[in-house]
This record gives structure tokens, C-alpha cells and sequence, in this order.
């Protein structure tokens, strides 16, 4: 509204004007007048010149009265220009910014994902290695008084020893068992008296290591040979040491049932994962009687957490009593490094349901 106003006024004053500048002029044109000496002719053009003067002037004025847009159009357009490119300037940057931002936000949520991933994995993995470690200490396997740096019956190193081989091959390999054993000694602790170097010495009932390994180039079949700690060992005290001979045969064969339990749906899920877990590291520790080369095997490698989990989520949304067994997933024999099982379940007072 304010706008037709305005256009209505200025169209007003401007026929007003015109008006008046041309009676002027008829009056001028009439009375023959003359301005400034001109001749009439010339002085009535110039009065109608003066009068368009009027009009533009007077349409800028009023406008620059009434508008603030026309007075900054008219004095501060310069000024407005070099503003606006200005601030092209500081968009452009605040775009460059803004699609870095948004690259880096794309990198962190997918670095979220992955993280997430990770976490369960990690999750999964941690819980399947605290119950290890408590069947290990539950069972008496981490000594209580912390005196010791070996445990009898611990083993120090492992080797596969081939049917038939060369004397002096087994005497190399009976020689890196001991600098094996000798370098893992030092660094727990253990000493010869006098030696800064030397931890280890032979029980006194194991022959010498040549005749020993005249022995076992005479084998006729392959075997794991261990080198053993023969009693508890305190630090700043030779480690004594003698050597154990597996020869190779099948140790499980698959499908053999290796262990089970019988579960039920009360239970919390950490007391189930702990007697899972406890089933395992029993397993580990009848391989390892049975000279296989498993000591080093986490429990996870032996049965996956993601399996052990799947297994406590079954037990938990099954409302009834079951058998979980654990039998070998292939054939294993001693000289095999790795040791897998799988489930198999049983309903409780039904054998023949074994298999679902």
C-alpha cells in the first residue's frame, strides 16, 4: 500500500510540475518574453528544460525522503558492492568448511561403526579369557604366594621330532629346545650360582643330551618332544629340566565326545560362561596328558566366544533342562598344533536327541 502511495504522489507532482512549467512557457510564448536576453523561442525552451529538471529532482528528493533502499542506491551503492563481495568470500569458505566438516563427520561415524564392531568382538573375546583365568586360579594353577617363576611340570619349549632323522639334526634341535628354555629362564629370574648367563641343568636321572638324541634318531614314528621344569623353581635358582617324548598317534578322533554338561535356563549367564570355559580348559589340559602341542592354544581358538555366546543364548530361551556336549571337530593327533571343538545337545533323559 505504502508503495502505490508513493508512485501515486510522485506521479501528482510530477503532472503538477509539467503543468505549471508549461503555462509558463504559453505565457512566456505569448508575452514574448525573454531571460537572460535570450529570444523567446530559446527562452521558452529553457523553461521547459528547467521544468524537467524540477520533475527529475523533485522525484529523486521525495524519494530519497521516503525510502531508505533509494538514499542507500543513491550515496552508498559503492560501498554495498564491495560488502557483498566480501561476504561471497566469507560463504565460499564457510562452504569449504562446511563440506570438510561433513567429510570428517562421515569418517567418525563410520569409524563409530567399525568401533562398535570391534567393541562386541573384544567383548566377546574378554569374557571367554576371564573365565580361563578363573578355572585357572580356581583350580590352583596360578600359585598363591607368588614365590615361584616355574611350576613342576610346566613346559618350557616344544619341538616335532621326525622318524628317522639325521643324529645330528635331532642333537641341533635338542640344543635349540635348551637355548629356548635357557633364554626364557633368565628372563624370569632363574640362575646358575656364579653364572649370568646359564639357568638351567639336567635332572640327575636324565641321561646325556647325545645319547638322548641317538634315542630318538632310532624312533620309527614321529613324536612331540618336550623340555619340562622337574620341580618348583625360586628366583636367583637353577631351573632343573628333563625332557618328555610323545611319539605320534590319534590323540581324538572326530566326532568324539570330549566333554559335557548339563545346563539349565536359571542360571546367570556368567556362571554358565564359567562352566563352559571350565569344560574347555579341561579339555586343553587332557590334550596337553596326551603330549599334544596345545599348551600355547588360548580357549577362544578352541571354541569361539561367538559360539559360546550363541550356546548361553540357547540355554537361556529354552525353558527346559539340557546335556551340552563338546565333541572333537576332526581327527587330532600329537603332533597336531591346534585343537577345535563344536556343540552338539542332548535334551536331559533322551540320548537319542543329540543332534537338534
Amino acid at each position: 500500500m505504502y508503495g502505490v502511495i508513493l508512485v501515486l504522489t510522485i506521479a501528482f507532482l510530477g503532472g503538477l510540475i509539467a503543468l505549471l512549467g508549461d503555462r509558463i512557457g504559453m505565457k512566456v510564448g505569448k508575452k514574448r518574453l525573454s531571460i537572460f536576453g535570450l529570444r523567446p523561442k530559446y527562452t521558452s525552451m529553457l523553461i521547459t528544460v528547467v521544468t524537467g529538471i524540477l520533475i527529475a529532482g523533485t522525484t529523486l528528493l521525495l524519494l530519497a525522503l521516503v525510502s531508505n533502499d533509494v538514499r542507500t542506491a543513491l550515496f552508498r551503492m559503492k560501498t554495498l558492492k564491495q560488502e557483498l563481495a566480501a561476504t561471497k568470500a566469507e560463504l565460499v569458505l564457510e562452504q569449504e568448511r562446511l563440506t570438510e566438516l561433513e567429510a570428517v563427520t562421515k569418517e567418525l561415524q563410520e569409524s563409530k561403526v567399525a568401533l562398535e564392531v570391534e567393541k562386541e568382538r573384544l567383548r566377546k573375546e574378554i569374557q571367554a579369557y576371564s573365565g580361563e583365568a578363573s578355572f585357572l586360579r580356581a583350580n590352583g594353577q596360578m600359585n598363591a604366594t607368588g614365590r615361584y617363576i616355574f611350576t613342576e611340570g610346566e613346559i618350557l619349549a616344544t619341538a616335532v621330532v621326525t622318524a628317522g632323522a639325521d643324529p645330528a639334526a635331532i642333537q641341533r634341535q635338542l640344543d635349540t629346545l635348551v637355548q629356548t628354555a635357557n633364554q626364557l629362564a633368565l628372563a624370569r629370574g632363574a640362575r646358575l650360582p656364579g653364572k649370568n648367563d646359564e639357568a638351567l641343568v639336567l635332572g640327575a636321572e636324565f641321561p646325556s643330551l647325545p645319547a638322548y638324541g641317538a634315542w630318538l634318531a632310532a624312533a620309527e614314528k614321529p613324536g612331540v618332544l618336550r623340555l619340562v621344569a622337574t620341580r618348583n623353581t625360586e628366583v636367583f635358582t637353577a631351573l632343573e629340566i628333563s625332557f618328555a617324548y610323545f611319539p605320534n598317534r590319534r590323540v581324538f578322533q572326530a566326532g568324539e565326545l570330549l566333554g559335557e554338561l548339563a545346563v539349565s535356563p536359571v542360571p546367570a549367564e556368567e556362571e554358565l560362561l564359567d562352566r563352559i570355559v571350565g569344560l574347555l580348559a579341561e579339555i586343553k589340559q587332557t590334550a596337553v596328558r596326551k603330549g599334544m602341542r596345545v599348551e600355547g592354544l588360548s580357549l577362544s581358538q578352541i571354541l569361539s566366544p561367538a559360539e559360546i555366546t550363541a550356546a548361553i543364548g540357547r540355554i537361556k530361551a529354552e525353558k527346559r533342562e539340557r546335556v551340552l556336549r563338546l565333541v572333537a571337530a576332526a581327527d587330532f593327533q600329537v603332533i597336531d598344533q591346534g585343537l577345535k571343538v563344536e556343540i552338539a545337545w542332548e535334551t536331559m533323559g533322551d540320548a537319542n536327541d543329540s543332534s537338534d
